[in-house]
């Protein structure tokens, strides 16, 4: 009996030791590491609700969709009576653009939720259902932000920007100020050739991001001051679900609200807009274009360089798709910089 004690005793043991590591990997952000550490204890306990658990978060912040669903659909059959792990599941789905299985797994949730017909309502506006999601989140209580934001992501969709001002208004009044409301804000009123008012929107934007973001530097590195990073800022809800409205809306409306002052040559402004969402849209080729165009015309020719031979390089052999004023600029800076022609023309 002793040594069955004993036994048992290391067991436990060896099982805390590991769950502290994974915690420790997780808290570390070494996703990875406690990925292989928990498919490790999986193989010996496959229905174990908190290695599985962990495993679908780990899957879902590693950017791994499919395989957080694989572990939330277990999940779902371990323990039938968990919600949360329906929700879990559908959300992975619909992350990982699996729209009609996402919409499935919504449907499978016995009971009604908020949180469900939320994600129902980013479904179907993914799917360019929009009176679709409209239908669903005017049946959702009205108390909630995320379910203001969504309305009026929308409506600005549809073209309808008084309304989905009001959308974003009443959102603000709930919510008190955040960076990204106000943005949205910024967005309608420019729309609705309010600029004066988005201006003074995203300079409000600008202040907060000054005093409380000290550490993600904002203003510190060009003289002035500096546009604070939206894609950095405090998330609306754990879910992301908001997010994904919001990015739908950030590229034309950027790059109008740049054009009032590059059509008043003042590029060093322009520069300032395009930098705001740098994060996000690094990898577009038309902020990428507009962002050279800018240094091209304060005779930064280094810097334009760079993202003209981006645009350039993603290009591929069909050099002629990109546009003539890119390939011409370019050609100018390599003169200008000293440097051998590199383009190669059919």
């Amino acid at each position: 009996v002793g040594g069955s004690s004993s036994n048992d005793l290391h067991v436990q043991l060896a099982m805390a030791l590991i769950s502290a590591t994974v915690y420790s990997h997780i808290r570390d952000c070494k996703l990875p590491q406690a990925i292989r550490l928990l498919e490790m204890q999986l193989c010996s306990f496959p229905d174990n609700e908190a290695a599985l658990s962990l495993l679908g978060y780990c899957y879902y912040h590693l950017g791994d969709f499919p395989a957080a669903a694989t572990m939330y659909a277990k999940l779902t059959k371990v323990c039938p009576g968990e919600r949360k792990y329906g929700i879990y599941h559908a959300q992975s789905l619909y992350k990982g653009s699996l729209l009609g299985e996402a919409e499935k797994a919504c449907l499978a949730i016995a009971e009604r939720h908020a949180q469900v017909e939320l994600l129902q309502a980013c479904i179907k506006f993914e799917q360019d259902d929009l009176s679709g999601s409209r239908k669903i989140l005017e049946q959702v209580s009205l108390d909630e932000v995320d379910v203001y934001v969504a309305l009026g992501c929308c409506f600005y969709k549809e073209g309808c920007y008084e309304q989905a001002l009001k959308s974003f208004t009443d959102a603000l009044n709930i919510a008190g100020f955040h960076p990204q409301l106000i943005y949205n804000r910024a967005v309608c009123l420019y729309q609705l050739k309010l600029h004066k008012q988005a201006l003074e929107c995203l300079v409000g934007i600008f202040e907060h991001g000054v005093k409380e973001y000290p550490e993600l530097g904002v203003g510190s590195h060009v003289e002035g001051l500096e546009l604070c990073s939206v894609g950095n800022s405090q998330a609306l809800r754990d879910s992301q679900l908001v997010e994904a409205f919001n990015l739908k809306i950030y590229i034309p409306v950027l790059m109008g609200m740049a054009k009032i002052f590059w059509d008043k040559e003042n590029y060093a402004q322009v520069e300032k807009i395009l930098s705001q969402s740098a994060d996000l849209c690094h990898n577009n080729s038309i902020w990428r274009m507009n962002m050279a165009h800018t240094f091209f015309m304060q005779d930064r020719h280094m810097e334009a360089m760079y993202y003209y031979e981006l645009i350039v390089n993603d290009a591929g052999d069909d050099i002629l798709s990109v546009g003539p004023t890119v390939l011409a600029n370019l050609c100018i800076l390599y003169i200008m910089v000293g440097q051998v022609i590199l383009l190669k023309f059919p």
